[in-house]
């Protein structure tokens, strides 16, 4: 049985991979990213009645189940569904149109490790960890505004653009963050899971 959020974060990285190497085919790379969001896209369209299980071939896939990894739980709980969606069908959208206007190389095997960042920052819990996941996707993201650019000041852009992403989480309410580190040593059971309460919105 395959969790579902191992396989949201791990199909945009796979297809990474293949879509680096065959980049020179923009078509194919496009064809490579759509697949890996369609997939996606469906995978998270399933109706939350329809049952937690989903069999494809010879896999069944979870669709409700937690992960704990290194102590933290990573779960796609049916608020981040919508979040998901949405971030994956853009994501569609601008590889397609990828097909008529290029944005280099980065662009795709790039793109699709992002997609794979902030989807874990969507689902992992505790909160707090949510902002090292964007911190490295917008660090990902300014070595794609860089790529292919040269001259003195061709770095302003994206150091402007990392800059404020890591300034960007400190704005985040304090109560919230207060939420979470003054219920830390509280405990709850969910799904089988010993978790703090911390892991979910205060």
């Amino acid at each position: 049985m395959i969790p579902a959020p191992l396989l949201i974060i791990l199909v945009p990285i796979v297809a990474a991979i293949p879509a680096y190497f065959l980049r020179r085919w923009r078509v194919i790379e496009v064809f490579i990213a759509a697949i890996a969001c369609g997939f996606v896209i469906l995978l998270l369209s399933r109706p939350v009645d329809a049952g937690n299980a989903l069999r494809l071939g010879g896999f069944t896939i979870d669709l409700q189940t937690p992960v704990n990894m290194f102590g933290r739980v990573l779960a796609v709980r049916i608020s981040d569904r919508i979040p998901l969606l949405l971030l994956f069908s853009v994501a569609l959208a601008l590889f397609l149109l990828g097909l008529t206007v290029s944005q280099g190389w980065t662009f795709i095997p790039l793109g699709l490790g992002i997609l794979a960042l902030v989807s874990t920052g969507l689902m992992i819990r505790p909160f707090v960890y949510m902002a090292l996941a964007f911190e490295a996707a917008a660090a990902v993201a300014a070595i794609m505004i860089q790529a292919e650019r040269n001259g003195k000041d061709s770095t302003r852009g994206a150091m402007r653009y990392l800059i404020i992403s890591t300034i960007a989480p400190a704005r985040l309410p304090r109560r919230r963050l207060c939420g979470y580190a003054g219920r830390g040593y509280q405990r709850s059971t969910i799904a089988g899971l010993r978790v703090s309460p911390g892991h979910y919105p205060a």
